[in-house]
C-alpha cells in the first residue's frame, strides 16, 4: 500500500494539472477580490452588504462561489487522470502485473485524490486570507472569526471526499475521461436545480453539501452523515467494480 501511494504521489506532483489548477484558482481568486473591491453602494446593494464580503468574510465568500462547480471539476479532472486516462493509455494494469492487490490500488488512488482535494482547499484558504489581508488589512480579523472560517474550510473537505469516491466509481464504469467529466458536470448542474426546487430532499444528496458546507450554520451533522454514508457506499462499489473488471489494454 505504501509503495503504491508513493507512486501515485509522484505522479500527482509530476503532473502539470496540479500546477495549472493552482494557477487558475489564484487568478480566479484575485479577480473575485478585485470585483468585490470595486463594487460601489447602490439601491440594490448597501455599504453593509459590501463590507460583509470583505475582510475575514472574503475567504468564505470565495469558497462558497467555487465549492459547487470549479473546485469539484478540478477534483474530477485529477480523478480521471488517475483512473480513466490510465485505463485508456494501458498503464492501469501495470500495478496489477506487479502483484499489487486491486483493493490496494483503488484505495491508494482514492487517498491521493483526497490528499489533492485537501491541498486545493488549503491553498484556497491561505491564498484568500493573504489577498484579504493585502486589500483590507486586519481590522475585521478576530481569533474567534479565524477559528470559525478554519473550521468551515476543514468541513468543506468532507463532501469532496464523497465526490472523490463517486468519481472513482464512475471512472471505473465509464472508462472514458471526457465522458466522465461531462456526466459529473451534468450531475452537479442537475443537483443544483434539485436543491432549488426541493431543498429538503436535496439535503440527503452529497452534492448539495458541496456548497452547503461553505455556509455558516449551527449544525453540520446531517451533511457529515450524508457524505460519510455516500462515500462508504461509493468506495465499496468501486472496489467491487474494479475486482470484477477485465483490463485488456
Amino acid at each position: 500500500m505504501v509503495s503504491i501511494f508513493k507512486n501515485e504521489l509522484y505522479k500527482l506532483f509530476h503532473s502539470r494539472r496540479i500546477y495549472i489548477f493552482s494557477g487558475i484558482m489564484l487568478v480566479t481568486l484575485i479577480g473575485f477580490a478585485i470585483i468585490i473591491n470595486s463594487i460601489s453602494p447602490s439601491e440594490l446593494i448597501t455599504t453593509d452588504m459590501i463590507d460583509e464580503m470583505k475582510g475575514i468574510n472574503f475567504p468564505l465568500q470565495f469558497l462558497s462561489t467555487i465549492s459547487d462547480l470549479l473546485l469539484p471539476v478540478f477534483v474530477v479532472l485529477i480523478m480521471t487522470f488517475f483512473v480513466s486516462d490510465e485505463y485508456e493509455s494501458g498503464t492501469l494494469k501495470l500495478p496489477i502485473l506487479q502483484g499489487f492487490r486491486r483493493e490496494s490500488i483503488i484505495i491508494a488512488k482514492t487517498l491521493i485524490s483526497i490528499f489533492f482535494s485537501f491541498l486545493m482547499v488549503a491553498f484556497v484558504y491561505l491564498a484568500a486570507n493573504m489577498v484579504s489581508l493585502g486589500l483590507w488589512g486586519t481590522k475585521s480579523y478576530t481569533a474567534d472569526g479565524l477559528l470559525s472560517i478554519t473550521k468551515i474550510f476543514l468541513l468543506s473537505v468532507i463532501p469532496i471526499i464523497a465526490l472523490v469516491t463517486f468519481t472513482m466509481l464512475l471512472s471505473l464504469l465509464v472508462k472514458n475521461s471526457g465522458l466522465v467529466i461531462g456526466i459529473l458536470i451534468a450531475i452537479l448542474v442537475f443537483s443544483s436545480l434539485i436543491g432549488s426546487m426541493f431543498p429538503e430532499v436535496s439535503k440527503y444528496m452529497f452534492t448539495y453539501h458541496l456548497k452547503a458546507f461553505a455556509q455558516i450554520t449551527d449544525s453540520y451533522l446531517n451533511g457529515i452523515l450524508t457524505c460519510t454514508v455516500s462515500a462508504i457506499i461509493f468506495l465499496m462499489s468501486a472496489l467491487f467494480t474494479f475486482n470484477k473488471m477485465e483490463i485488456h489494454k
